[in-house]
């Protein structure tokens, strides 16, 4: 991490860069030593490290979605190593939220490889989002490397022929049955894909898993993925009100 982070700080330094901001999900917020390691980064590289609550990673993500469409309806869902950001967003305003701890590493870790058990974990965290009924109906935007890794899998599964996943909208019963058999693979399996990188194998189906849960709770109409998240809403956050609300 201070590798990456002494090349980053020391070409945004180089850029004259006006405003640079380092911000920490929950892979630093869940560690006993996360604060002490945002004081190290500090110390070493005399800029500061914010690090978001549930509740804000949550809320710049979303700013992500509403970025790119402003007027974005339903839910979103974001899902990262550590946690799953879910909120809610009723025609462009933020509505409840939840950062439930559904982390493609994390599930995959606390279910020892097995998806019965994972499946158990995941039904006992959604359950506690009880305004996830509120979705049905609605959109459903996904966010995430991993989630857009499936996202490559539909493409090529379907022939699909555009190779873009930014707002890429698919049935959700098509997707659920993807989920359904993604889940039910091999990494050994997985690897043979194209679009899935060797580093993800192991943990995209239980990031299958979880999405296919999700689906099955909420029951939204569609699903979009989208290329945007918590950097685009860190960048949106940043700008004047004024140029938010331009086209």
């Amino acid at each position: 991490a201070f590798e990456a982070l002494d090349r980053f700080c020391g070409l945004a330094r180089e850029m004259n860069v006006e405003q640079f901001r380092i911000v920490a999900t929950a892979a630093v917020r869940d560690s006993k030593d996360g604060t002490e390691f945002a004081r190290e980064v500090e110390k070493r590289f005399g800029y500061t490290v914010n690090i978001l609550s549930g509740d804000e990673e949550a809320r710049l993500g979303a700013m992500g979605i509403l970025g790119g469409i402003p007027d974005a309806d339903g839910l979103f869902g974001d899902m990262g190593g550590g946690s799953l950001d879910l909120m809610l967003l009723n025609s462009g305003q933020f509505g409840q939220s939840s950062t439930l701890p559904l982390g493609h590493l994390r599930i995959t870790e606390a279910a020892e490889g097995s998806t019965e058990i994972a499946q158990q974990l995941i039904d006992v965290h959604l359950a506690t989002a009880d305004w996830l009924s509120g979705v049905e109906g609605r959109n459903f935007f996904a966010v995430g490397g991993i989630w857009r890794a499936i996202a490559r899998i539909y493409i090529q599964q379907n022939n699909y022929p555009l190779h873009i996943i930014d707002n890429l909208t698919v049935d959700v019963k098509a997707v659920r049955h993807l989920t359904h058999v993604i889940s039910h693979l091999s990494s050994r399996s997985l690897q043979g894909m194209s679009g899935v990188a060797r580093r993800r194998a192991d943990t995209l189906p239980f990031a299958a898993l979880v999405l296919n849960r999700l689906l099955r709770l909420s029951r939204p109409k569609r699903l979009i993925f989208s290329g945007y998240g918590l950097r685009e809403g860190q960048f949106f956050d940043l700008l004047s009100e004024e140029m938010k609300r331009q086209d």
